[in-house]
């Protein structure tokens, strides 16, 4: 199996869907989509994230176009491996909106779409937008090299 083989095999974006997040102060109802019942499984702009989704990761809600900045990308790059060499790991970066306090960003792996576990992900770097949000990037702990096969996605639930 070739690098690439791998790599396409492993870029699994996965945005876990929380169904019983309720907004029990119905703030993301105000903000986001005066059609919501509250619970911000909604997505009354038609561009295929709900509002909790939009709040989380900064996207612009009200906005009937799709949002490609505020979907996960997953991918891979190549870094420093601790003995003078470098490896290639998956990786993944994704916006966050920096006032979203309430909101729980969880990027996890697994080597079989089963048994998530956010152990050994590493944060890799942050970069402001310079409109609310942060772009993040995280790395899985292992290299592809390492792996038979390793998926990546983003867990985003709520505090509330």
């Amino acid at each position: 199996m070739t690098l690439e083989d791998m790599i396409k095999r492993s870029q699994v974006v996965d945005l876990k869907r929380i169904t019983d997040i309720k907004c029990t102060d119905g703030h993301l109802k105000e903000i986001f989509d005066p059609d919501l019942d509250g619970d911000g499984d909604g997505d009354g702009d038609g561009d295929g994230l709900n509002a909790f989704l939009e709040y989380a990761l900064g996207s612009i809600a009200g906005d009937a176009g799709q949002s490609p900045e505020s979907y996960p990308v997953a991918g891979s790059d190549s870094f420093d491996n601790g003995v003078g060499g470098s490896d290639e790991y998956l990786t993944i970066s994704f916006r966050r909106n920096l006032l979203a306090d309430d909101v729980i960003y969880e990027v996890q792996t697994s080597a079989a779409l089963e048994g998530w576990s956010s152990a050994g992900v590493v944060y890799v770097s942050g970069i402001t937008n310079g409109d609310g949000t942060e772009t993040v990037t995280y790395r899985s702990g292992s290299p592809i090299s390492g792996s038979t096969s390793e998926f990546i996605r983003l867990s985003v639930s709520s505090r509330v």
